[in-house]
């Protein structure tokens, strides 16, 4: 409240002790009112909001030290050393959100052979029209990865492995921990199928971009419902996938095919100028 004329105010306590130490203090209203040296601040209209624009709230965060405080989150959360831990707390939307928004990609200066000259050195055929496509290495079973978002699975381990340990390739690579044997990969090889051109992300980052490209996302800790009968017919579909076993004509053909393809990727990579 500002005055702007001196007035009268009758101000009566309800405690008497609190009145007599009021007397004592020889304060008045006019102590406790906006002064000259407010309103020459504020001007003789304050804003008409909340306290705020007067006490103005602390600094906001940069965006790189909210990256910084968002990394060292997920960083934490992996080793469970948060409190609370994100495994019992609902944080996956806040993750999801953050990676889905800003994925982080690093484009490499390596060659990526036209299609379908790597797609089948690794083993992938790109039924479902994808455009990105993640490769790395599996400790696991010991086996390259290939994954397109929509399905994962291991790849040919020859023609990944030809392909990143290309003489004028694997330098791009060595510094990136791609997986291996003894430890799993903390970044993935994304390649752009269609611009034919290579990435390299962090393990969240590559899921978010391989997944990103579907329209529907699916919800991996959302629950599924079956009538009987879909069950029976998943049910029979897995054991007949199970049950299958090539003959020794189909492995051998499979074998050469394999060998074929990754023989054309090193052909494309030692016929190219560089």
């Amino acid at each position: 409240m500002l005055l702007h004329e001196k007035q009268i105010v009758y101000w009566s306590l309800a405690n008497p002790e609190v009145e007599e130490t009021w007397a004592e203090s020889r304060l008045t209203l006019d102590d406790f009112i906006l002064g000259p040296f407010d309103a020459e601040c504020l001007g003789e209209r304050p804003p008409e909001s909340d306290w705020s624009d007067w006490f103005p709230l602390p600094p906001r965060m940069t965006d790189w030290e909210l990256d910084e405080l968002s990394d060292w989150v997920e960083f934490e959360a992996e080793k469970h050393d948060l409190n609370p831990d994100p495994d019992t707390y609902p944080l996956e939307d806040y993750f999801l959100i953050r990676r889905t928004m800003n994925p982080q990609l690093t484009q490499l200066d390596i060659p990526v052979p036209p299609a379908p000259i790597l797609e089948q050195a690794v083993g992938y055929e790109n039924t479902h029209n994808a455009r990105y496509l993640a490769l790395w290495w599996e400790p696991a079973g010991d086996e390259a990865m290939v994954s397109d978002g929509f399905t994962t699975f291991t790849g040919h381990w020859a023609g990944y492995l030809a392909f990143i340990h290309y003489k004028s390739i694997y330098h791009h690579l060595a510094i990136y921990n791609l997986g291996s044997s003894d430890d799993p990969a903390e970044y993935r090889l994304v390649v752009d199928l269609q611009e034919r051109k290579a990435y390299i992300a962090k393990t969240c980052d590559a899921e978010t971009v391989v997944a990103g490209q579907w329209e529907v996302i699916p919800n991996l800790a959302g629950q599924v419902l079956l009538s009987s009968d879909d069950f029976e017919d998943l049910l029979q579909n897995f054991i007949e996938q199970i049950q299958f076993i090539p003959s020794m004509e189909e492995v051998r053909q499979r074998t050469e095919k394999d060998h074929q393809a990754v023989e054309s990727l090193l052909r494309w990579l030692d016929d190219r100028s560089w």
